[in-house]
């Protein structure tokens, strides 16, 4: 098994215990999170991924089942191991456990809403093409033909250069269809918002698809 402290990879979260430094008194209660996903693995391993922190924990396949057990059943860990103190140490700040009182639902709910209405983070989804030339089996979209035409694009640079008076940061995520079939559109626009960026002093970060193929 990789070291406990190791085992779980950290992401910041509103759900996750801030600066553990040691594991909770006997008298606190835990659950498993509702976000958890178990996974085999090659050579025998598993896999534990937390979807609402983006966590993953690495377990080796002779000590799965004592430990996925353990986060299960976070309560039931016996308090002199240390092996288990520090696994599950690094499980609580992962949010692979997270205190029983915790609503995950209403915390994710609560991220959502924030996300959806501060002014400091400006998120564009554009689709610069439905085109496609893949068949995803998983894929609602239905393929069709055309490229995003040019007054949309100065249209959507115009707005663009309104909405970000008051943000600190721009990000772009590019979808379609596939995106990159329209290439000469996302250089377009990716052009004009680094050139607004520049001039405002925003950060800027563009996202694409993790499946583009050409």
């Amino acid at each position: 098994m990789i070291n406990p402290q190791d085992s779980c990879s950290e992401h910041s979260s509103p759900i996750l215990a801030k600066n553990v430094t040691e594991f909770p008194d006997i008298s606190a209660k835990y659950k498993a999170s509702s976000f958890n996903i178990y996974v085999k693995a090659k050579g025998g391993n598993y896999l534990i991924f937390n979807t609402m922190t983006g966590a993953l924990a690495h377990i080796a396949g002779d000590k799965y089942t004592h430990l996925a057990g353990l986060l299960k059943n976070p309560n039931s860990f016996g308090r002199e191991n240390e092996e288990e103190k520090l696994f599950l140490k690094s499980a609580l700040k992962a949010g692979f456990i997270i205190d029983d009182k915790t609503n995950e639902l209403e915390m994710l709910k609560m991220i959502s809403f924030a996300g959806r209405f501060t002014s400091e983070h400006f998120h564009l989804t554009i689709m610069p093409t439905l085109q496609c030339n893949f068949a995803c089996t998983y894929c609602y979209e239905k393929p069709r033909p055309g490229i995003m035409r040019p007054e949309v694009r100065q249209a959507l640079i115009k707005w663009a250069e309104m909405k970000v008076k008051t943000s600190n940061l721009f990000s772009v995520a590019w979808f379609g269809g596939e995106p990159l079939l329209a290439h000469g559109c996302i250089r377009e626009l990716s052009s004009n918002f680094i050139g607004l960026c520049a001039r405002k002093m925003l950060s800027i970060g563009p996202e694409l698809p993790q499946m583009d193929i050409l």
